[in-house]
């Protein structure tokens, strides 16, 4: 799924900011956060990294910048730990 998801971002030429964030919100994310409760304890460190970083890529895409942070504040969403605009560990 997480190579499926690059793919789609890395093709929004076209988008405007609010379709690239509406996509996201609502094809995307969904589907990284499905039953997250039952299965977010036993990630691997190298799973929570893969989809940290799927949306730090996909917050540079649509905003155009590299700040992570102001991003997620920006798109009113939190950091995939449940925490509106704070850092990931």
């Amino acid at each position: 799924m997480i190579s499926l998801a690059h793919h789609v971002i890395d093709h929004h030429q076209r988008a405007s900011i609010n379709d690239l964030l509406c996509f996201y919100t609502t094809v995307v994310r969904p589907v990284l956060e499905y039953a997250c409760s039952a299965w977010h304890s036993s990630l691997t460190v190298g799973q929570h990294e893969a989809l940290k970083s799927l949306q730090k890529r996909a917050m540079r895409i649509i905003f155009n910048h590299d700040d992570y942070l102001t991003s997620l504040i920006l798109a009113g969403i939190d950091n995939l730990n449940g925490e509106y605009g704070a850092k990931n560990h």
